[in-house]
């Protein structure tokens, strides 16, 4: 009996801990990008696809591996602009929110990304004209 009561509530926290630890990692591993910008390449939709995708979007994840998601725009705005960059096969940074199956993203925001940020790449500028 005196074991029960000791065992019972440190396999109920176990459990509890476990269970809150897997709904982080869920929420997080779902590479979310409506908080976060998402950084990566721009290239043309395939051929005979949706009508919605306008182009697909890889990006690395977590461990280097490589992912790529269908670009669906959220308004006609963003559809302008996400058709120019995809032209240009654009490096870009984009925010929105990913579909239930994480195979397709509705950009929200989205923008090349701006180089000598922080004071970043000025110096080589400086030292290569001297």
């Amino acid at each position: 009996m005196r074991s029960v009561k000791v065992w019972l509530p440190l396999l109920v926290a176990l459990l509890c801990g476990v269970g809150l630890a897997a709904e982080k990692e869920g929420k997080e591993g779902k590479g979310d990008a409506k908080g976060k910008p998402m950084f990566g390449v721009l290239s043309e939709a395939p051929a005979g696809g949706d009508a919605k995708v306008l182009g697909v979007f890889k990006t690395k994840v977590k461990g280097g591996e490589e992912k790529s998601l269908n670009v669906i725009a959220a308004n006609d705005e963003i559809s302008a602009q996400i058709k120019e960059l995809v032209k240009k096969g654009a490096k870009v940074k984009l925010a929105g929110e990913l579909s239930a199956d994480g195979a397709s993203i509705t950009v929200s925001k989205i923008a090349e990304p701006t180089e000598g940020k922080a004071g970043k790449g000025k110096g080589k500028e400086k030292d290569a004209a001297k």
